[in-house]
């Protein structure tokens, strides 16, 4: 593979080294071609795989200054001898500037550069994610439905078309429900027309004709010379509802099924057959005018649905929108935007126009992932790279390995781009099928499983075989020892939520956590992954488990610390003193008085005096030392949240346990000896044992009660029942493509699963149920696994973990031992230049607090026409600030009187008088005059709820003289003034030099 192909696509199979190949592409294009570092962009979508790609680059680099082979490696894979030493120095020096990010990263800093140009009008914005997003679109659900039904009949009456057919939906539920699955399908950039399918269900009959007309049609196909099924078939069609599937006998079915063939049909009635012809019609008009009313209901609420879905979005607009609160998914529209109309393409012209000058080279790693919404927001860019001689694009991803289409991916971008530009030459393409991370045993497996399109076809269809481009994996060390194994479990052995004892036979045959090896337990489901994690803990594993887990609810010591805030919260909660009753903190409970409430109030003076991590970490002194590893993880997760909690200010011990209550830490994957995870989690990951237990699921893919959105090419539409979808040509269509993705999303999550292992590779399929019906046919990744290589497959070397625990796998070299560590210069704070006199307020938590709200909303304001006052939140910060406005010399600091520019929240680095001094400038204008510096004004704004004028300005003087000689000395100007804002006294006050 030539790396250095102006346009290349690189199709990486997993463990082929797509992050070398990358690394590579930078170092030929710098050291060989001469390219800027700076004018490259290389874009992954985790910021683990964007700190992994800067590692790489600069580990390759020093490695080759330090080691002639490792130097000739890089030659020879560039093409080309470089001086490697020289372009670590470069690379070194831009690496601050240098586009190594997430997808996400680099849009919002396009964003942030061109507020105006992409049409935001504050001019500035702020990222909304996680929590804070959901807060903020709960509380325009919560607004929206706090308005009286006269003032907004247009959310009225599209919701009740949203709630056709589903009674007892809830509203808010129902809300937040459809806000969560359409509001991205809204973004993405279909029009309210699109919503229930456009021209393409035009000729329905009302919903109503069914309960009109239905009793009629029934009563006339009535016969009393035929049989008892088919009188009952007729009572499920005239008991049907709109909105419900028909409940019918199996005869009905059976007749169902034939809809849409010719008459005469011939239908196996218990032993006889019954032959339908001239009432084989009348049937078909009955099924007719139920498919098409429970169409025409479905039409409705998709209607209502975008109805809904676009008054949400106005909110979003008026409330987040328009004052620069945007969500990623804002962002990628914005970016996106110029599809769809003149104006927003002629914006995104500006922006592309700069962009192109900065930047000249694209590289896109895990290019399957990729969402319709993110190759709208890179394409014209990628188009101007493409054609233009002094640009490139580079483009790496493996389509075997696209599991995220659920949150967007789109595997056929790879064959779209693959087709525009490789037509006429453009773009080259190179396959790497080498593996360099598994064993030939694990490759054994991989091979005769993924590589099996027979099967695959049997099983998935043969669009999906045809879709997986395979080519057998070699691995790059053919002569590394491993194991490849496939068991079937006894299904005794799982009863109860126990997970298989085979499994933990197995882990026990390796030593695993007796030798160095790394192994992960890999599962489909998140609710599996705490199960497995328990479990293997009882076994004595030690185990980290990766997802987002509640600390104070899942262990007991997590449990007794919730219980503790808790009863603090409410001391005549039975079952939280309960808990501390029956735990070994009952007994130290004793120690702060005879009686409960008198050990109430001794804690919690304690705990007001101290603060909730130091008071609940002293309770716990005395049994911390019979806390396995786990549980003392746990409680430091618990006691380190109560430490943040402590820094907001918040001293009440209800609102410590609401905040623990709704706890969540995200766990990465860490270094002990077993990782549970789902298999979504392990992409990108590798290990030296993989298990794969109960493999993947029992259940039929795809699993077609999760069709929730039937989507064509200008029409989208909340599907009907799925016996409508089938009798239906074009929601058929749409159902049948959904199912295509989906299974070839499980092949793919299959493949994924398979390729993390290095030398050892465990399948666990569960036993086969009996009775199942066409089983050769069932379509699971763990059917594919034993149709392919059968229920006791075994490749490699059952002993090769034996040969490893002696300690040959991990042979590092000893790292020097290092002195200890001398700053040259002690850092310095401004801040902490303050005499000794200090404030009450300053002291306490709620101070700071307010501190640092006033800050934050003062940090929000620019510039003011003369007796603006904008609209604070409503807080005590926010009263402040508007009375701060409101005061007409304080006022002025935020009106513009020239050109000046202006600084806010502003962070200084210099070295004064042999100090490292660091600080931030509250707010800061910087005047000029002909294009010379004229002079500096710094304002400092100061909460402090001191006594009087004077121990203000004494507490803070030193502070101010200190980013006085600062500025002086950074921008070579004296004239630099600096005045404190006090918000207590609704004054300016000047620092001088005395």
């Amino acid at each position: 593979m030539k790396v250095l192909e102006k346009n290349l696509m690189v199709l990486a199979s997993a463990g082929s080294g797509k992050t070398y190949q990358l690394g590579n592409r930078m170092i030929g294009l710098a050291g060989v071609m001469g390219v800027d570092p700076e004018k490259m962009v290389a874009l992954t979508f985790t910021r683990k795989a964007a700190g992994e790609f800067a590692d790489s680059i600069l580990v390759k680099l020093a490695r080759g200054v330090l080691d002639e082979k490792e130097a000739e490696e890089i030659f020879k894979a560039v093409g080309e001898e470089i001086d490697v030493e020289r372009l670590l120095e470069r690379v070194v020096r831009s690496m601050p500037k240098m586009q190594l990010t997430t997808m996400d990263g680099f849009f919002s800093k396009i964003v942030r550069g061109f507020p105006f140009e992409l049409g935001l009008s504050g001019g500035t914005f702020e990222l909304l994610e996680g929590e804070r997003l959901q807060t903020a679109q709960r509380e325009i659900l919560q607004n929206l439905l706090g308005e009286s039904v006269q003032d907004r009949t247009d959310l009225y009456h599209a919701f009740r078309r949203i709630a056709l057919g589903r009674a007892g939906i809830g509203v808010q539920r129902g809300l937040e429900e459809f806000l969560k699955n359409w509001h991205g399908v809204w973004k993405a950039g279909l029009n309210l027309e699109a919503f229930g399918g456009g021209v393409e269900f035009g000729q329905l009959p009302k919903v109503s004709e069914w309960e009109k007309r239905k009793t009629e049609m029934i009563e006339g196909l009535r016969d009393e010379k035929k049989s008892k099924a088919w009188a009952k078939m007729l009572d499920g069609w005239e008991t049907h509802r709109v909105g419900t599937s028909p409940k019918l006998n199996l005869l009905g079915k059976r007749v169902l099924e034939k809809y849409g063939e010719a008459a005469p049909i011939e239908v196996k009635d218990g032993r006889s057959v019954l032959v339908l012809d001239d009432e084989w019609d009348k049937i078909c008009r009955v099924f007719e005018l139920a498919i098409g009313c429970e169409l025409a209901g479905s039409v409705q609420r998709t209607k209502g649905i975008g109805e809904v879905i676009g008054i949400i979005d106005q909110e979003h607009e008026r409330s987040l929108r328009q004052k620069g609160l945007l969500s990623f998914d804002d962002i990628k529209h914005l970016l996106g935007e110029w599809s769809q109309n003149e104006e927003a393409r002629v914006r995104r012209e500006l922006v592309d126009y700069r962009l192109d000058g900065r930047y000249d080279h694209w590289l896109l790693d895990e290019f399957q992932d990729t969402s319709r919404a993110e190759w709208l927001s890179l394409e014209p860019l990628i188009e101007e790279a493409v054609s233009d001689e002094e640009g490139s694009f580079f483009v790496v991803g493996d389509r075997k390995q696209g599991i995220y289409a659920w949150r967007g991916g789109e595997v056929s971008l790879f064959d779209e781009v693959k087709e525009r530009y490789s037509r006429g030459g453009q773009l080259k393409i190179a396959p790497m099928s080498k593996s360099y991370r598994s064993c030939p045993a694990v490759l054994e497996l991989v091979n005769q499983v993924c590589g099996d399109l027979v099967t695959i076809g049997s099983l998935f269809g043969d669009k999906v075989a045809r879709r997986w481009e395979w080519e057998d994996h070699v691995s790059a060390h053919p002569d590394l020892s491993g194991e490849a194994k496939v068991t079937e479990c006894d299904p005794v052995s799982s009863r109860d939520g126990e997970i298989q004892q085979e499994v933990i036979d197995e882990i026990e045959r390796l030593r695993i956590g007796a030798n160095s090896l790394t192994c992960g337990v890999l599962l489909r489901r998140g609710d599996d992954v705490k199960r497995y994690a328990e479990a293997l803990r009882k076994k004595g594993f030690e185990v980290v488990e990766a997802g987002e887990r509640s600390p104070g609810k899942e262990h007991p010591v997590g449990i007794v610390i919730d219980a503790v805030i808790g009863w603090l919260a409410d001391p005549s909660d039975r079952f939280f003193r309960g808990i501390l009753e029956m735990s070994p903190v009952g007994r130290i409970m004793e120690r702060y008085g005879d009686s409960w409430p008198e050990r109430w109030q001794r804690l919690l003076r304690e705990i007001r005096e101290w603060g909730f991590a130091s008071g609940v970490s002293h309770l716990l002194a005395d049994v911390w030392g019979g806390l396995d590893g786990f549980g003392r993880r746990r409680a430091e997760d618990l006691l380190g949240a109560l430490a943040n909690f402590d820094v907001t200010g918040d001293g009440c011990p209800r609102g410590a346990a609401s905040f623990l209550h709704d706890l969540k830490i995200a766990e990465p994957p860490g270094a002990a000896a077993i990782q549970v995870m789902t298999i979504h989690k392990s992409k990108g990951l590798g290990f030296d044992v993989v298990v794969l237990p109960e493999f993947l699921d029992r259940d039929q893919v795809p699993d077609r009660r999760r069709f929730e959105v039937a989507l064509g090419k200008d029409w989208v539409l909340q599907p009907p029942g799925l016996w409508t979808c089938e009798k239906h040509p074009v929601l058929r269509e749409s159902l049948e493509n959904w199912g295509e993705i989906q299974k070839y999303e499980n092949l793919c999550l299959l493949y994924v699963a398979l390729t993390r292992a290095k030398r050892g590779l465990y399948v666990f399929l569960p036993q086969e149920p009996r009775g199942r019906l066409a089983k050769e046919e069932f379509a699971s990744p763990g059917n594919l696994i034993r149709q392919a290589v059968g229920k006791d497959f075994c490749a490699g070397d059952p002993c090769w973990a034996a040969e490893l625990s002696t300690g040959e796998l991990a042979k590092y070299p000893k790292l020097p031992k290092l002195k200890k560590a001398r700053a040259k210069r002690a850092r310095h704070l401004p801040s902490q230049s303050e005499s000794d006199i200090e404030s009450s307020q300053k002291n306490t938590r709620g101070g700071r607090r307010l501190g640092i709200e006033v800050h934050r909303l003062l940090e929000k304001i620019e510039w003011l026409e003369k007796g603006e006052i904008p609209r604070q939140e409503f807080s005590r910060a926010g009263k402040l600030v508007e009375d701060l406005l409101a005061n007409e010399e304080l006022h002025r600091i935020f009106e513009r009187s020239g050109q000046e520019r202006l600084y806010r929240e502003q962070g200084i680095e210099v070295i004064l008088g042999g100090r490292w001094v660091t600080g931030v400038v509250d707010r800061m204008a910087v005047f000029e005059n002909q294009g010379s510096l004229e002079r500096i004004e710094v304002f400092d704004f100061k909460t402090d709820d001191v006594e009087n004028e004077i121990d203000l300005i004494e507490g803070n003087k030193m502070q101010m003289i200190t980013y006085r000689e600062a500025l002086q000395k950074i921008y070579g100007v004296q004239d630099v003034k600096c005045w404190l804002v006090s918000t207590k006294f609704a004054k300016l006050f000047e620092i001088g030099d005395e």
